[in-house]
């Protein structure tokens, strides 16, 4: 089983701030003191060097958690960090409408459905979208994506196949061979 966080924020995304790039670019200058900088292979060695809360970004995307297990892609939530997961599931079977793609949704506040509609491979044919949840959710995600929320029609849009399902609490959910999820 492999799980990636792509967005933990709450209430709303927040990005790096130019002063902290600014924090960030120091510390690497500062610390590049006798490192070969005419040598690619020194300077990435000196870069992998750094812990990655140093080097990259952390923390900016609201609630977004995927997790692959049996060669099944489960996310939770569609937080804005649902936007960069559909473009790196872009670069697999969802990119070419073979895409299957378990969607649960904790709840609806606006920080756990907001990236829905910027979910790549909901626009292409071919894809199988399972959206999940203990909620009444079917009709909150249609309108969102409607004007005056958005400006592209959800029927208009969605291109994938979209299948609702209303679990009840403390279902045992089961996906090929994972049956160890229980919603609570």
């Amino acid at each position: 089983m492999k799980v990636k966080i792509w967005g933990a924020r709450g209430s709303i995304p927040s990005p790096i701030t130019p002063q902290a790039i600014r924090d960030k670019m120091m510390a690497v200058l500062q610390g590049a003191r006798g490192v070969d900088l005419s040598d690619p292979q020194a300077v990435r060695d000196y870069l992998d060097g750094f812990h990655s809360v140093l080097t990259g970004t952390a923390g900016g995307n609201t609630s977004c958690v995927e997790v692959e297990a049996d060669g099944k892609t489960f996310i939770i939530d569609a937080g804005s960090g649902i936007r960069a997961l559909g473009r790196e599931l872009m670069k697999g079977p969802c990119g070419r409408g073979q895409g299957e793609v378990y969607l649960f949704f904790s709840h609806l506040h606006w920080d756990h459905i907001q990236g829905l509609p910027f979910f790549t491979p909901l626009y292409v044919p071919g894809n199988k979208i399972h959206f999940l949840g203990i909620h009444d959710f079917e009709q909150v995600l249609k309108r969102q994506m409607m004007p005056p929320n958005f400006p592209v029609n959800y029927e208009y849009a969605m291109k994938a196949e979209v299948r609702f399902q209303q679990l009840k609490e403390g279902t045992l959910f089961q996906a090929g061979d994972v049956n160890e999820l229980r919603l609570i």
